[in-house]
């Protein structure tokens, strides 16, 4: 592992459009479509919908676009909230319709507290997790059909050896398996890769040990070398988290062992860029501890783009990045010291602007939501879609916002 530091912006650069919003690895836009009819004559942020307990609270990722011939509906997975207030999985549209599709229930066979974000399938399902819930009480995977059929597909804990608190979204692989990790469980202890087919048939493809890392607990990407890479929280050679590849075959390899306010520690989902590199973020990172931004090659050499300044406007705790089409990065910070979280962009070559930031009409409840906790989603091009985990008017319940960027961020 080789680490340099590149392009740390001493001086903001603050927009005077407002907010953009951010995507997210598994971004459901699609670059070469036209622009919605009315969406991109001047950037603007405005909440979509703003939870209420009953139908929701406390998100922790962005909804997924979903077409149906002629109509078009985000799905989505609250952490609370609900009938049962232990999540609650929703519709929504661009106008602002919400529907209740399933509260999560604490009944030994349902799952609760989702947090990871839906997956679409190749056949047009959609696929989720739960950290808790289950049979034994491990986590769950469910599965929505295509005519919107809720079903629990696995309980974690099933085995021995089986994983537990499955806190990350799923990656499909081209073959129309999904995999996934689980921050805990398997035969070390410390996490697991799990892969599960698409009639439900589960199995865990790597159990992780030793200086692999401990607690994977957001995830994989699939790069374009076919391989899949992830992170750990803690662990490795320091204790601070590893950065790894998994290759189909069930080869495990440590890329980077984490060294704490050096590299960076508990690190995002990863995203690849048009480069072939793969960027992300490290919640904490720098002599003040406010987190980075960063690119890794494929075999292990880390750059960091960026260091966050939790004094300023720039807050910290960066939740991870999305590329988006219009050819820069997304992303968001969740922290709170002198704001409720910001939104900013990210050049290819690291050079970071404050789009937005959340500014508090109390310390726990903004107005305009805050403490978003990971990056949003681009459902079209310049259109895009996020959550924060709390605020509203409802009141603090979370929302659902949308940012639509402004003409001049188009390539031409």
């Amino acid at each position: 592992m080789r680490l340099s530091v590149h392009g740390v912006v001493a001086a903001l650069v603050f927009a005077s459009a407002g907010l953009v919003a951010c995507g997210h690895a598994n971004a459901a836009a699609d670059a070469d479509a036209p622009a919605l009819a009315g969406i991109h004559r001047v950037a603007e942020f405005k909440n979509l919908f703003e939870f209420d307990q009953a139908r929701g609270s406390a998100p922790h990722s962005a909804p997924v676009r979903v077409s149906r011939r002629d109509s078009e509906v985000y799905w989505g997975v609250t952490r609370d909230g609900g009938a049962y207030g232990t999540g609650a999985l929703y519709q929504l549209s661009l106008a602002g319709q919400m529907t209740l599709v399933h509260s999560f229930i604490q009944d030994g066979q349902d799952g609760f507290w989702p947090e990871a974000s839906l997956t679409r399938a190749s056949d047009g399902s959609l696929w989720g997790t739960t950290v808790g819930g289950g049979r034994h009480y491990g986590g769950t995977i469910f599965r929505i059909s295509r005519a919107g059929v809720y079903s629990v597909v696995h309980s974690f804990g099933d085995a021995t050896n089986d994983g537990r608190y499955g806190s990350s979204a799923l990656v499909e692989a081209p073959d129309g398996s999904m995999f996934g990790t689980t921050a805990f469980g398997g035969q070390y202890g410390q996490g697991t890769i799990y892969r599960i087919t698409p009639d439900g048939t589960y199995s865990v493809a790597y159990a992780l040990k030793g200086l692999d890392g401990t607690a994977p607990q957001f995830g994989l990407v699939r790069a374009r070398d076919g391989n899949f890479y992830g992170g750990t929280n803690v662990g490795g050679e320091h204790g601070n988290g590893t950065l790894f590849r998994f290759e189909r075959s069930g080869r495990f390899t440590r890329l980077v062992s984490l060294q704490g306010p050096t590299t960076g520690v508990y690190p995002s989902r990863l995203v690849e860029g048009p480069d072939g590199l793969l960027y992300g973020a490290m919640a904490s990172s720098g002599p003040a501890y406010g987190g980075a931004l960063f690119r890794m090659t494929l075999n292990g050499d880390i750059t960091l783009m960026h260091l966050f300044a939790p004094t300023t406007l720039e807050s910290h705790w960066p939740t991870g990045l999305i590329f988006a089409s219009d050819g820069n990065f997304y992303g968001t910070n969740a922290g709170y010291n002198v704001n409720a979280g910001a939104l900013f962009k990210m050049s290819i070559t690291g050079h970071v602007t404050i789009l937005h930031s959340f500014s508090p009409a109390s310390p726990y409840f903004p107005m305009d939501g805050g403490t978003p906790v990971s990056p949003p989603v681009e459902v079209h091009r310049g259109l895009l879609v996020g959550t924060t985990s709390v605020g509203g008017s409802s009141p603090g319940h979370g929302a659902v916002y949308s940012y639509t960027l402004a003409p001049h961020h188009w390539p031409r």
